[in-house]
C-alpha cells in the first residue's frame, strides 16, 4: 500500500505560530510515502526559515516561496499542477492532522468502489478555550448512507447537509479526477477561493467513500480569515455565491438547483453576512447599507412565501432543513433590520464577555 505516493499540499501566510505543529503532524505519519508541497506566500513573520529548517531534515518535503503575492488559491492551483502523488490532501499550515490519518485514507480510497473521492470527519480546536473545553466540542463527522444519487450528494454540499461542508481540506481526492475535470480553485483574490473548488469536486464525483471518524483537526483562531469580519469577507461571499451560479449556468442545471441555490445565496450574502456584520468593529457603514438594501429586495421580502422544489434526499427529513425557521429570521430581518442588528450585536457582546466567541 505504501507504494502509491500521496501529495499533501500545505499553503502558507504568516503562520509562524503554528506551522511547526502543522508540519510534526503531517511528517510524522504512520504512511511514508509522502509529497509535501508547502508554499508559502510571501509571508512576513519569519515563517519561511522554519520551513527551511524542516526541508532540510525532510527531504519529503517541497518547498516553494512565492515572488510576489498571489493568494490561496493561485498557489493551491500552482501546487496542484506540481503535484506527482496519485492522490491529494490539502492541510492548513494552522491546522493539523492525527497520525494515522493517511494510512486510513489509502486504505479506503483503495477499496472495492474505487472512490475519486474520500470525505472524512474533523473536530475543531477553538484557541481561546481551555484544553477540557475544547475537547467537549463535537466533533463534525459525515453521514451519508450510501444510497445518495449523485444529484443527492450536490444538493447535501449546496444546502449544507451531512456535514458535506465547503472546505478543501475534508476531501481525499484523486489527482487525475481534479485535473480530468479542470477542478481548481478561484483565482481572484477574494477570500472564499475554496467554495466553487468544492461546489465542482462535489458536482462532478461519480463515487465517493467516507471515513465516519474525525482525522482532521481544525484550528479556529483569530486572525484566521473565517474569523475576520470585514468589507471584504462579505464582498467575497457575494462573489462566491455568484461564482456557483455562474458554473450550474455554464453546466446547463441552473433551474434544476434553482431552489437549493436560492437558499443557499440568501444563506451566504445575506444572513450568514449579517452575522459577520454584527461582529465587525470598523468599516461598517458601506456594509451597513449593502445588507439593508438587500434586505428590502423582492428576493430577501418574498423568501417567506418562496415555494421551494426540493426533492427529496436520502436519509434526511423535511425537518432538517429547518426552512421554517429561516424564514421567519429572514422575514424578521428584512422588516425589522435595525432592530435585528441590535439584538444580535447585544448577543455578541454577551458570548464575548462569557468567552464564548473569539474578541
Amino acid at each position: 500500500m505504501n507504494s502509491v505516493l500521496v501529495s499533501i499540499i500545505i499553503p502558507v501566510y504568516n503562520t509562524a505560530k503554528y506551522i511547526a505543529r502543522c508540519l510534526d503532524s503531517v511528517c510524522s505519519q504512520s504512511y511514508k510515502n509522502l509529497e509535501i508541497i508547502v508554499i508559502d506566500d510571501c509571508s512576513q513573520d519569519g515563517v519561511d526559515t522554519i520551513i527551511k529548517l524542516y526541508a532540510e531534515k525532510d527531504h519529503r518535503i517541497i518547498f516553494s516561496r512565492n515572488l510576489v503575492n498571489l493568494g490561496n488559491g493561485k498557489s493551491r492551483n500552482n501546487a496542484i499542477n506540481m503535484a506527482k502523488g496519485e492522490y491529494l490532501l490539502f492541510v492548513d499550515s494552522d491546522d493539523y492532522i492525527q497520525s494515522d490519518m493517511v494510512e486510513k485514507l489509502v486504505a479506503k480510497a483503495k477499496t472495492k468502489n474505487k472512490p475519486d473521492v474520500v470525505v472524512f470527519g474533523y473536530r475543531c480546536w477553538m484557541e481561546n478555550l481551555s484544553f477540557e473545553q475544547n475537547n467537549k466540542i463535537k466533533p463534525e463527522l459525515p453521514t451519508l448512507n450510501g444510497k445518495e444519487t449523485k444529484d443527492e450528494l450536490f444538493l447535501c454540499h449546496i444546502l449544507i447537509l451531512k456535514n458535506i461542508g465547503s472546505q478543501p481540506w475534508l476531501y481525499f481526492c484523486k489527482t487525475d479526477f481534479l485535473i480530468s475535470n479542470k477542478i481548481y480553485f478561484d483565482e481572484s483574490g477574494y477570500h472564499f477561493e475554496d467554495v466553487i473548488f468544492t461546489t465542482k469536486l462535489m458536482f462532478f464525483v461519480n463515487r465517493i467513500e467516507q471515513i465516519s471518524e474525525p482525522l482532521y483537526v481544525y484550528c479556529i483562531r483569530k486572525g484566521s480569515i473565517t474569523q475576520s469580519w470585514t468589507k471584504k469577507t462579505i464582498e467575497s461571499r457575494v462573489y462566491s455565491c455568484q461564482c456557483v451560479k455562474d458554473f450550474l449556468k455554464e453546466q446547463n442545471v441552473y433551474e434544476k438547483f434553482k431552489s437549493a441555490y436560492v437558499i443557499c445565496f440568501v444563506r451566504g450574502t445575506f444572513l450568514i453576512p449579517f452575522q459577520d456584520f454584527t461582529r465587525m468593529t470598523s468599516e461598517t457603514d458601506e456594509v451597513e447599507q449593502f445588507l439593508y438594501n438587500l434586505s428590502k429586495t423582492d428576493l430577501i421580502r418574498n423568501f417567506c412565501n418562496y415555494e421551494f422544489s426540493l426533492p427529496q434526499i436520502n436519509g434526511v427529513e423535511k425537518e432538517d432543513l429547518e426552512m421554517e425557521n429561516m424564514k421567519k429570521f429572514v422575514g424578521f430581518l428584512s422588516y425589522h433590520f435595525k432592530c435585528a442588528k441590535f439584538l444580535m450585536r447585544l448577543f455578541v457582546k454577551i458570548n464575548r464577555f462569557l468567552g464564548r466567541e473569539p474578541c
